[in-house]
C-alpha cells in the first residue's frame, strides 16, 4: 500500500473516531481547498512540510456517521496537513490541539 493510501485510510478512521463523520472526497476537497486558498487558519507549523490548520466545514446530514459526535451545521475541524504531498495526514480534536499548547487565537 502506498504512503498516500495509508494516510487517506488513517484520516478516514480518525475523522470517524474523533468527529463522527464519514470521509468523502467532497470533505477532502473542501478542506484542501481552504488550505490552498489560505482560508484555513494556521495553528502551528510543525516542520517545513507539516502544519496544523483549523478549517471550517458545514456538516451535512449525509456526512454524519455518529450522531452523538456530529451535528448538522458549521463545525471546526483541526487538520494536520503535509504541503509537499498535498495530503491530510490526520485530524485532531480541539482538546488534542490544546494539550499540545498550540496557539488557538
Amino acid at each position: 500500500m502506498s504512503k498516500a493510501r495509508t494516510l487517506k485510510n488513517h484520516t478516514k478512521k480518525r475523522l470517524l473516531e474523533r468527529y463522527g463523520l464519514n470521509y468523502s472526497q467532497y470533505i477532502e476537497d473542501n478542506i484542501k481547498g481552504q488550505i490552498s486558498k489560505n482560508k484555513a487558519i494556521l495553528i502551528h507549523k510543525q516542520s517545513n512540510r507539516v502544519s496544523v490548520y483549523l478549517c471550517q466545514y458545514n456538516i451535512l446530514e449525509k456526512d454524519i456517521a455518529d450522531p452523538d459526535l456530529a451535528k448538522v451545521g458549521d463545525s471546526n475541524i483541526f487538520i494536520v496537513y503535509d504541503k509537499h504531498r498535498k495530503t491530510i495526514i490526520t485530524v485532531l480534536t480541539e482538546q488534542m490541539v490544546k494539550s499540545n499548547d498550540f496557539d488557538l487565537e
